[in-house]
């Protein structure tokens, strides 16, 4: 009773359940763990237990050769009328033959490299006996599909999977297909082949995997590393947790394990299982639990008149420090006052600087210069303008400069630390007089701007180092913001790393991801030197090489928490490896992921390269 109630209530989660005896045998199954695994399918159409017998038709299509077929062989193949000794292990092979038939030869098509049609599938059709049949394989929906007559048979495979269907070779009926779960019924085609029966399917099977194996040992229907985890688990203590990625019964699974041993009946290992879906659906309930409580707190702080809900939705971060940039964002989008932004590189000053300026005045013109990036030659024409003919290769009409451009709304002037001297004295005249002489002229153009700088520099020491001019930087320093740097704010790090990838996400067309708590943990562990501009970048590179639902900590490419801790500790090898991952890491994202393309430009040798690669990602 308590055995039918507990599956219940684990049924009601969407989790499947499977408890695990000391011994390694399955104690108890629940039913959303035997659909995961493929005992139990969704199948309406039924067949008798029985067995290939000669004359049979066999049909197959097989997207991996060997792999997930019950190692099906070119020896098994010559059963079926198929003596081809080209055909190798990882090939595609599609195929209709008679079974035990001599003299007979099938009709097959073989491809060990793939070449698809333009909407990624490969089929063969095929009149055999008056019967038409059609095979294929859909590597974009990883589908492989066999229709007899007008009755398809289809299978969702995520690797690899041999997917059969035999017809009766008197009555020319199916007499057997293939479902999810034929590995653990011992069904794979190459094992059918060698003479294995298979059992019937009836609307009234019943999930019994004690029944099904009545001496089972985990050895024999568990594969690889989740045997693996559950002999280490079986030697750990009583409530010892683990979780991962894992093969169950050769379906890949998100599996979280629980010891239990206490001397009592129920010892073992707990397994609770998630396969794709429950997991979509788990980061679509963590994404609306995470997404309640960040507005609930925003709307305490617009509640509070601290800000505008614009601001608190645009600025992503609640730590004190972030708090208080919103606070000055939205005191100096009330006034017209110059406004001077400090803080690393890449913490999203020229964002802030935009919020400044539409968060008051949204409808007139802002512009945005970088200092650094435009020639000292050409810095004063591009801010100020020039007229037609004041120097070679001008153009003869003349061009209107930046400052122009942003006549009645905003300029933010970004790495203002970069300024020549020469340029200094007269972005100072700018300032004071409102405006502006183009290059050439000796009229001058009134402007009415707001001047919003930005540096990454220490301008109260460029002055004391006579690099900057004093009264240029009392002129544009009149209301100071500056903004905190990733490792400043660690509080803010989880919200704003699931505001990037959603973003991204939907930039991209991409599905929802969720991040590992592992991954989310090297995340929180890093300093960021590049800041958010840094975190941009990995979350990018992350989505490109992740195929899943779920974003781990090898997607990230980031020095785990030891390697940082060792770097902590001041050693010169442990700052350097620190140092050398950040330059693998930017050049694989500069070259999108070209690891090659990576090698060449960083001039290493490829086992050089593959050798750090392995050591960084590993942690």
């Amino acid at each position: 009773m308590f055995q039918d109630v507990l599956h219940t209530m684990i049924d009601s989660t969407g989790l499947g359940y499977i408890y695990i005896r000391e011994d390694l045998s399955i104690g108890m199954i629940n039913e959303t763990a035997g659909r995961m695994i493929g005992l139990i399918t969704d199948e309406t159409r039924y067949h008798s237990a029985g067995k290939i017998e000669r004359g049979d038709i066999v049909i197959l299509a097989d997207n991996d050769f060997g792999a997930d077929d019950g190692n099906l062989t070119t020896t098994d193949l010559e059963k079926i009328g198929i003596f081809d000794r080209s055909i190798e292990p990882g090939g595609m092979l599609l195929a209709v033959g008679a079974y035990g038939v001599d003299g007979t030869k099938a009709t097959y098509k073989y491809l060990q490299d793939y070449v698809g049609a333009d909407d990624g599938t490969v089929q063969m059709t095929q009149n055999h006996q008056g019967i038409p049949i059609k095979v294929s394989v859909d590597y974009f929906n990883n589908l492989l599909a066999i229709q007899v007559e007008q009755e398809i048979f289809e299978l969702k495979y995520a690797e690899a999977m041999g997917h059969c269907v035999i017809l009766d070779g008197k009555t020319k009926q199916v007499k057997f297909f293939q479902s999810m779960g034929y590995t653990l019924r011992k069904e794979s085609l190459g094992e059918l082949l060698r003479g294995a029966s298979w059992a019937a399917k009836s609307s009234d099977c019943a999930l019994d995997v004690l029944e099904m194996f009545p001496d089972t040992n985990a050895g024999v229907v568990f594969f690889s590393d989740f045997l693996w985890k559950l002999q280490d688990l079986m030697e750990k203590e009583d409530k010892t947790t683990d979780e991962g990625i894992l093969d169950v019964f050769k379906y890949t699974l998100h599996c979280k394990l629980l010891r239990i041993r206490r001397g009592e009946n129920m010892d073992g290992v707990h397994v609770f299982l998630q396969n794709a879906e429950t997991l979509k659906k788990s980061i679509q309930i963590f994404d609306e639990i995470r997404r309640t409580i960040e507005t609930r707190r925003k709307d305490k702080m617009v509640a509070l008149g601290l800000f505008p809900q614009r601001i608190a939705s645009d600025l992503i971060g609640d730590t004190p420090m972030m708090l208080e940039v919103k606070k000055m964002v939205y005191r100096v989008s009330q006034n017209t006052f110059n406004v001077f932004i400090t803080g690393e590189s890449g913490t999203g000053k020229s964002v802030l600087a935009r919020m400044i300026h539409d968060s008051g005045d949204k409808e007139t013109p802002f512009v945005e210069v970088n200092c650094n990036a435009i020639a000292p030659s050409l810095l004063e024409s591009e801010l100020f303008g020039y007229v037609g003919g004041a120097f070679t290769g001008a153009n003869p009409k003349g061009k209107k400069g930046y400052f122009e451009h942003a006549d009645g709304g905003t300029i933010f002037l970004d790495e203002i630390g970069e300024l020549t001297p020469e340029l200094q004295v007269k972005l100072l005249h700018v300032i004071q007089n409102r405006h502006v002489y183009p290059v050439g002229s000796r009229t001058p153009i009134h402007v009415n701007v707001r001047i919003i700088t930005a540096t990454n520099k220490d301008l109260e020491r460029e002055v004391k180092e006579h690099r900057f001019r004093q009264d240029l930087y009392y002129r544009i320093n009149v209301i100071r913001i500056h903004m905190p740097s990733l490792r400043q704010r660690k509080g803010d790090l989880e919200a704003l790393t699931y505001y990037i990838l959603q973003k991204t996400c939907r930039k991209n067309g991409l599905r929802e991801r969720a991040l590992s708590k592992e991954a989310m943990e090297v995340i929180s562990d890093y300093d960021w030197p590049g800041n958010v501009r840094e975190l941009e970048n990995v979350i990018e590179r992350a989505l490109t090489v992740c195929d899943g639902p779920m974003i781990y900590k090898e997607h990230l490419m980031l020095p785990s928490s030891v390697s940082l801790s060792a770097a902590a500790s001041g050693t010169l090898k442990a700052q350097l490896e620190i140092e050398e991952a950040r330059i693998i890491r930017e050049a694989l994202v500069r070259n999108g992921d070209d690891k090659q393309k990576t090698i060449r430009e960083l001039g290493i040798s490829q086992a050089a390269f593959y050798k750090k690669l392995k050591k960084f990602t590993e942690g």
